[in-house]
């Protein structure tokens, strides 16, 4: 970066100062760099808050979940395009729900009810019987389990 010595030569003030400046500069930049979006309608942020949407209404922890809430994010703007920010309204209403009456997300509400786990990447955490903790992937996790009920 060629402003990085200049910044980083500066003391005190002087310092704030050309760090705050270079911040905006950056921040008028960003939106015409097209890697980060630029030129698409869409800022960081709103690119930002889609990604949470994502992962947090599919469930967060799973790739299952991140499938699903990319889903439930994209198919309704094919639906929805003509309606403008009626797609916005409906995505805030899909949130609410989710988070009120299943809070691990739709793959979690899934998996709950059907015990169903198409990508077994997940990590648990078993407890074995004398209290200690152990990590382990899914298929050893739930390996455990069963032999734990077994006892």
């Amino acid at each position: 970066m060629l402003t990085a010595p200049i910044v980083f030569r500066m003391r005190g003030g002087y310092f704030a100062i050309g760090a705050w400046v270079l911040a905006e500069v950056f921040r008028m930049a960003a939106p015409n760099i097209s890697a980060l979006g630029g030129g698409s309608g869409q800022s960081l942020t709103v690119m930002a808050a889609a990604a949470i949407f994502i992962a947090v209404i599919g469930g967060i922890g799973t790739i299952e979940g991140v499938i699903a809430g990319a889903a439930v994010f994209f198919a309704p703007r094919w639906f929805l395009a003509d309606y403008g920010s009626v797609y916005w309204l409906v995505m805030g209403a899909v949130a609410v729900v989710v988070i009120m009456f299943s809070p691990s997300g739709l793959w979690g509400f899934v998996r709950a009810h059907w015990d169903l786990q198409l990508l077994p990447l997940q990590r648990r955490l078993i407890l074995s019987g004398a209290g200690e903790i152990h990590s382990s992937d899914a298929r050893a996790g739930a390996h455990a389990i069963k032999n734990s009920e077994i006892h």
